[in-house]
């Protein structure tokens, strides 16, 4: 009874789905569906499964692998280059890296629209926001000046004139 059953259940509606599991065809199927999760996350995990299965789309047309073969080298290739591999691709693709809000405003030229004296603060515009401004080495800066941002300390921004040497450095950004 049992074994009927099981050879119904593999025959559905004309589809053989115990000679689509592990066929190329399945494999196949499994790389869409790794590829489909990393182009929604582009977190560069999928994409090394993605390969995985691709792999063993190759594997499965030229060699008769056993099924739970097929499962140990998909997950063992997958996760190899995803240990070997991410993390030289994530340096070099610099995913997550980009700086925001106020570290993306260091080292951009800003436009001095108030003067920026030794005892008074004063006003760059740069990308459509003014702040309030400093001088880095506490000398005057006229307005109309260029000047470089070197760095946020709070609400304001300590700039220098553009082409003068830099006295900070760029901040660390995780």
């Amino acid at each position: 009874m049992q074994g009927a059953l099981f050879n119904r259940c593999k025959e559905v509606m004309g589809f053989n789905i115990y000679k689509f599991l592990f066929s190329p065809s399945f494999w196949v199927a499994v790389a869409v569906f790794f590829l489909l999760a990393e182009v929604f996350t582009f977190h560069l995990v999928a994409l090394w499964f993605f390969l995985s299965a691709l792999l063993m789309v190759l594997l499965t047309l030229i060699f008769d692998i056993p099924h739970l073969l097929q499962i140990a080298l998909f997950l063992t290739i997958a996760i190899l280059l995803l240990l070997f591999t991410r993390p030289f691709t994530v340096k070099k693709l610099n995913v997550g890296k980009a700086k925001t809000n106020v570290n993306a405003l260091w080292g951009m030229n800003a436009v001095v629209i108030k003067k920026i004296s030794k005892y008074e603060r004063g006003e760059i515009k740069v990308g459509g926001q003014i702040w309030g401004a400093v001088s880095a080495d506490g000398g005057e800066i006229g307005e109309g000046s260029e000047v470089i941002i070197e760095r946020i300390e709070g609400v304001k921004a300590v700039v220098r004139i553009a082409g003068e040497e830099q006295t900070a450095q760029e901040p660390y950004v995780e």
